[in-house]
């Protein structure tokens, strides 16, 4: 599994990342991107992993990337239960060894972004951040439409998932 953490988050977690060639991955199981959203609440954030080519988002209840990853694995086999793609969980090799990395891609970091900024305004207006308000915001982002690559048309992460189905 690849993650190619912003330098937050690495800084946080003290880490030192891999350099990594060639590891932009147009398929499955693809890369995610990791980065940390403010929550509103004083010295809490959330971990927010974003998979490159399904565009889905996965969101931890810690500020730490080492933990966090940890817990991506069974977050993103439940995201995939909720949402009727339990089939896809092994294309994503969820338990395969982790390399992190520095991002590279100026395009997901700007489509990170704009999820971002709604998922900050969400949190400013829940009291709690618990895992349930997690779980809501992950199946709210994955009906986020976001550009298709090379063409004019935009898809959903349940769009992009879908046609994996067939």
């Amino acid at each position: 599994m690849i993650i190619k953490a912003t330098q937050k988050s690495l800084k946080i977690a003290g880490i030192k990342p891999v350099i990594l060639e060639n590891s932009d991955q147009e398929n499955l199981p693809g890369e995610w991107y990791a980065n940390t959203i403010k929550t509103g609440k004083a010295g809490k954030l959330v971990t927010l992993f974003f998979h490159n080519h399904t565009k889905i988002s996965i969101l931890c209840n810690s500020k730490s990337l080492n933990i966090a990853i940890k817990q991506l694995p069974l977050k993103t086999e439940k995201f995939l239960q909720r949402n009727g793609f339990e089939s896809l969980t092994n294309l994503f090799n969820l338990h395969s060894e982790t390399f992190i990395s520095k991002t590279t891609s100026r395009s997901t970091l700007s489509q990170m972004s704009s999820l971002i900024l709604g998922l900050e305004y969400d949190f400013l207006i829940h009291e709690k951040i618990d895992d349930k308000l997690l779980e809501k915001l992950e199946d709210y982002s994955a009906r986020f439409i976001f550009p298709s690559k090379g063409t004019k048309d935009y898809d959903s992460p349940l769009d992009i998932l879908s046609k994996y189905m067939k």
